[in-house]
């Protein structure tokens, strides 16, 4: 469930690593994580780091620390009306319709947003971190590939140039970011091309074709789609 480490920004990858595990489903509300010492070890990482990573996420409400008992993956009932929010579209029962229309309809928005107000410069930084996702999935470096591909739309939900759209859509987006590792690898496997509408997403904010935008969305969800 949980991989060694390396140094740089330890804590924040600690607290990615805890969150990963709950969108994957591999913890579940209730479940108790391991302690302290034992997270360490497993990560490769000093205990100070994991007490700090669990601080992050017992303040963001997604751990509940019980003194003398254990650390727990929080219940959505116990987190405020905004984070209960959040949360439930990580634990409760969705359905897979409604999972596919929410990122759907994000990215269109998003891109429709992007198209009316995206810079040169903007642009360019998007068509930067493509090549590099592009290198990443060459080299079937997929964790790298998801990371990229994250990066990419955050970049895009960023273009919007309005804190909260972005700040909505990024949260939404990163709870998708394990079946995105995963959807990587099925695209491998069926020589599926897909991810390959980044490209397309990038005309789109230099000949702003809003008509083009549904389409491109559907087509790039195809394969992450079928996966899950």
């Amino acid at each position: 469930m949980f991989r060694k480490i390396d140094n740089k920004t330890v804590v924040e990858q600690v607290v990615k690593q805890i969150i990963d595990n709950i969108t994957a489903g591999e913890l579940k509300p209730g479940d108790r994580i391991e302690t302290e010492n034992e997270l360490s070890e497993k990560l490769g990482v000093g205990r100070n780091s994991v007490r700090e990573a669990i601080k992050v996420l017992s303040a963001l409400g997604l751990l509940k620390v019980k003194r003398g008992d254990g650390t727990y993956i929080s219940e959505a009932g116990s987190l405020s009306i905004f984070d209960s929010l959040i949360y439930s579209l990580v634990l409760e029962n969705s359905s897979k319709d409604q999972i596919i229309e929410l990122r759907e309809i994000i990215e269109i928005d998003i891109l429709e947003t992007a198209a009316r107000k995206a810079t040169d410069e903007d642009i360019k930084k998007a068509e930067e971190i493509l090549e590099k996702f592009n290198v990443s999935f060459k080299n079937k470096d997929y964790r790298a590939a998801a990371e990229l591909d994250l990066q990419f739309h955050f970049t895009l939900a960023d273009m919007s140039y309005n804190p909260l759209l972005s700040r909505i859509a990024k949260t939404i987006l990163q709870l998708f970011f394990s079946s995105i590792e995963k959807t990587l690898k099925f695209y491998e496997a069926t020589k599926g091309t897909s991810h390959q509408t980044h490209g397309k997403m990038i005309e789109i904010l230099k000949k702003k074709d809003y008509s083009a935008i549904k389409p491109v969305v559907t087509e790039s969800l195809k394969g992450w789609v079928n996966y899950i």
